[in-house]
């Protein structure tokens, strides 16, 4: 009796040491990877494919090829950044004849109170441009990979497949293929999921939640993403945390929400209704389809070959999708699973979701269906988003939920 109770004492003692000693790692680790990054100025861009047009065959990268493409970042955002650096980021230029707004769906940084909201941009004013810069790549890189991992040990998912699941993503091609025109929207997207889930009280919950959510959308204002996550992503958490029902907590996460977005309207409102009146995107009615089968398939099998249904950049949207090895292997895991009633609930809730967004970006909804789900805001394209990372967070529930091992 004594050997069994001294065995016990001691894997109690040893199990938050040896939770210590991996936090410790995992956070030397990120240091060390930091110092790095931050040594080298690194900034992963396509911006070269933008010097190649203007006849700079001398610039090279320091780590693959820029990808040519979508010319968002190389023809708008890095010359629009560039120049309100030089001129110490007023809000309107000087550069004759134009005199334009430093307005644009991601936010350039400015002095003032949208630092509360966009700490991260305080890098501008301290450090040196291209310092800067690359601090910003860094910033939303572990951004996204801390908030994944939160997020899933909130959902009571092992450490391992959580940390796992943000390697994937962050290296999946929808993320690098995107990053050069919605780093802060994919970066920041997935932090609010992670604050709604947390274990702490309401009262530092509510204001976290109430910054997150004034964070993701101050840094970039893109509505189909965040659309296209939200009825990916809520469901399938609400799946996981029906504790998260309960009317007060309804009514919390709300008010937050609320005031998060009520902040962005504070500071973005002028855009807001300048873009809203515009014929592309404010006025744009979206009834999906326009995607393909093998889009699809590409969520599953990381490796099928995509056929396109246009002609012009159809391999960036055809391609941009989070397909990864989790997909295959839940299929691997299933006879294995221990299929509890909060297992089902998840996995129900979450093939009724893929089977909507799969409709939805191969078919499309009737207009009026469109506008009244809030569909209309999401090109059929932009919902692969929403449907390969719903993919993804299910294969990875699945696979941390065996009675087994697998095989």
């Amino acid at each position: 009796m004594e050997q069994a109770n001294t065995a016990t004492v001691s894997r109690a003692i040893n199990l938050p040491l040896s939770r210590g000693r991996g936090i410790v790692f995992a956070a030397v680790v990120l240091i060390l990877i930091s110092i790095v990054w931050l040594s080298f100025s690194a900034y992963q861009s396509h911006y070269v494919s933008g010097l190649r047009v203007l006849g700079d065959d001398s610039t090279k990268a320091l780590i693959g090829q820029p990808k040519d493409g979508r010319g968002d970042e190389w023809s708008t955002y890095i010359p629009m950044l560039k120049q309100a650096y030089l001129e110490g980021f007023p809000e309107r230029s000087t550069l004759e004849p134009y005199r334009e707004r430093f307005d644009w769906f991601i936010t350039l940084p400015s002095r003032g109170a949208s630092l509360v909201l966009l700490p991260n941009q305080i890098a501008y004013f301290v450090m040196s441009g291209g310092a800067a810069l690359s601090f910003q790549g860094l910033y939303y890189n572990l951004l996204l990979l801390l908030s994944v991992f939160w997020l899933f040990r909130n959902l009571r998912v092992s450490r391992g497949v959580a940390a796992a699941v943000g390697m994937v993503l962050l290296f999946s091609h929808l993320y690098q293929a995107w990053w050069t025109s919605n780093f802060p929207a994919l970066g920041a997207s997935i932090l609010p999921f992670a604050v709604l889930t947390s274990s702490l009280r309401w009262r530092y919950r509510g204001p976290l939640l109430a910054w997150s959510i004034g964070h993701m959308l101050l840094g970039q204002f893109y509505p189909p993403f965040y659309f296209s996550l939200a009825v990916a992503v809520l469901p399938f958490v609400a799946a996981c945390r029906p504790d998260l029902l309960a009317w007060r907590n309804l009514l919390f996460a709300a008010l937050s929400v609320f005031a998060g977005c009520a902040a962005v309207a504070y500071f973005k409102i002028d855009y807001i209704e300048a873009v809203s009146g515009t014929t592309y995107p404010g006025l744009r009615i979206s009834t999906g389809g326009g995607s393909s089968i093998s889009t699809l398939l590409g969520v599953v099998f990381p490796t099928y070959p995509a056929t396109s249904t246009i002609d012009v950049g159809a391999s960036l949207y055809e391609l941009s999708v989070v397909g990864s090895f989790f997909t295959l292997l839940a299929f691997a895991a299933l006879p294995a699973v221990n299929w509890t009633r909060d297992v089902v609930r998840v996995t129900a809730t979450s093939l009724i979701v893929l089977a909507v967004l799969a409709i939805y970006m191969l078919v499309g909804f009737p207009e009026g269906l469109a506008r009244i789900t809030g569909f209309f805001m999401v090109p059929g394209r932009r919902a692969q988003l929403g449907f390969s990372v719903l993919a993804l967070f299910l294969s990875a529930f699945l696979v941390s939920n065996t009675r087994r091992p697998i095989g």
